[in-house]
């Protein structure tokens, strides 16, 4: 074997440090480039915050521009901050912070837009409305199904009779909503939902929450222990897993709102004006960059040295790509949220997830002259406030399916579908994922059955044996 050096010629291509910043940049929620910003301008002299107010600064005298080069000649390696903040900037940054307007869900809200989802018929609707405003702030219904019906039919909300039964069916479907348990009408069935949910096969948890319940709450593990004729440790395993469940799933959503209210800022804005929509970048938050002027004028100084003259040369040239980085940002988040716009109007007009058309990120990235890895980079993590209220940017984009006629369809369209088929099912003989598959071939879409299955755990639904009622 003969070892030898030879010479090849390759070209690839490689990312300029300004380049990579420009792609961080774009990535970035705006929180996060708020930070980056603040950071940027410790780090760079040359950046400083503009202020709109400020009348037109005086040119540095000699003596001026002496006293500044001697800084940055000593200074030249370590952090520079060009400007203190005064008290009174930090209560309108706070102020701003606070009075930013979006959208928020309350607990009924937040229910209704999952019921909307699973496109009821009008009579069911209508129960599932009145059953989610009496449901209280802890998850929990207070009314029984013969008190809804008899409320429902007395004020003659629909024109047909409405039945126990149907009230059940509706409440069922209520019950399979985030956050797990809620629509409960008790502790022991709010636990149970829960187990249910989590596919948890443990019997011995089934038989405490149904019958022990007071017991566990004074923590009598030996007295369930005796009565279930059940090791002591197993029993101290099951409270465990007990104590995991949720007994106030209502409260989860406050929590959630309390997070959703403190760090939940839009990177976009779109709001209806009479026929038209409005599309704003949220820029308010960031701060307005600018050259500092004493570095300008320092750099026209006989006295400055090559080698300073350098370092502020180069400081200039970096502070003004980092300006040019985030107007490209801002205007490539438009031009996105724009095709977003335009594509899902119907989507906005009602917040309803089967609405949403297909779109996927090459549609977008040649509708605006840009890479797909561009626009992925855009609508992950940013978040977009619409009149139906805040959403992930990349929750716009649904990938689809074919139907026989050559149409598309979107998968939430799909998972509709699928849940309507199921929620009308008979309890004692449910749909099959092959039955779903055949019904929507029938509707002209293309599935196969593992593709209803996988929709179908997504929708969080059980296997149809599972569903089975005697």
């Amino acid at each position: 074997m003969n070892i030898k050096q030879t010479q090849k010629l390759t070209q690839r291509m490689a990312l300029t440090p300004q380049m990579k910043q420009s792609i961080h940049i774009l990535a970035l929620p705006i929180l996060e480039l708020k930070n980056y910003l603040e950071n940027q301008m410790e780090k760079n002299p040359i950046l400083e915050r503009e202020k709109t107010n400020q009348s037109t600064e005086e040119p540095l005298s000699e003596d001026s521009i002496k006293a500044i080069l001697g800084l940055s000649e000593a200074t030249r390696d370590t952090h520079y901050n060009s400007q203190d903040y005064s008290s009174e900037e930090i209560k309108e940054k706070k102020h701003y912070r606070e009075s930013l307007v979006t959208k928020q869900l309350n607990f009924q809200e937040h229910l209704l837009r999952q019921l909307r989802f699973h496109n009821l018929n009008q009579k069911d609707s209508l129960i599932g409305e009145y059953i989610i405003a009496h449901i209280d702030e802890n998850g929990y219904l207070k009314l029984s199904n013969d008190e809804i019906a008899d409320i429902l039919n007395k004020a003659k909300s629909y024109a047909e009779q409405i039945h126990k039964k149907e009230v059940e069916k509706v409440l069922k479907i209520i019950q399979t909503f985030e956050p797990i348990g809620v629509g409960a009408k008790n502790l022991k069935e709010c636990l149970l939902i829960q187990l249910k949910a989590k596919k948890i096969s443990d019997v011995l948890l089934y038989k405490i929450v149904e019958g022990y319940l007071p017991e566990v709450a004074r923590h009598k593990v030996q007295f369930i222990s005796k009565k279930l004729k059940v090791p002591l440790e197993k029993v101290k395993d099951a409270l465990e897993a007990i104590a995991n469940l949720e007994p106030k799933p209502g409260r989860l959503f406050a929590q959630e709102q309390t997070f959703y209210n403190r760090t939940m800022i839009p990177d976009v804005t779109v709001e209806k004006l009479a026929d038209k929509y409005e599309i704003r970048v949220n820029s308010q938050w960031l701060p307005s960059l600018k050259i500092n002027q004493r570095y300008k004028d320092i750099l026209r100084s006989p006295q400055i040295s090559a080698d300073t003259k350098k370092y502020i040369e180069e400081k200039i040239k970096s502070a003004l790509w980092l300006v040019k980085s985030v107007a490209q940002r801002e205007e490539t988040i438009r031009k996105i949220a724009d095709c977003i716009v335009n594509l899902q109007k119907e989507f906005l007009e009602s917040g309803d997830p089967a609405c949403l058309k297909p779109l996927n990120l090459k549609q977008v990235a040649n509708k605006i002259g840009r890479n797909e890895s561009t626009v992925s980079r855009v609508v992950n993590n940013k978040y977009i406030q619409t009149p139906s209220g805040i959403f992930k940017m990349n929750s716009f984009f649904s990938t689809h399916l074919k139907t026989y006629q050559g149409d598309e369809i979107s998968t939430e369209n799909i998972k509709s579908l699928i849940f309507d088929l199921i929620s009308n099912e008979t309890p004692s003989k449910p749909i099959k994922d092959s039955a779903i598959a055949s019904e929507l071939k029938r509707s002209g879409i293309k599935i196969a059955r593992r593709t209803i299955a996988k929709y179908r755990e997504e929708l969080k639904i059980l296997p149809y044996h599972q569903r089975k009622q005697k």
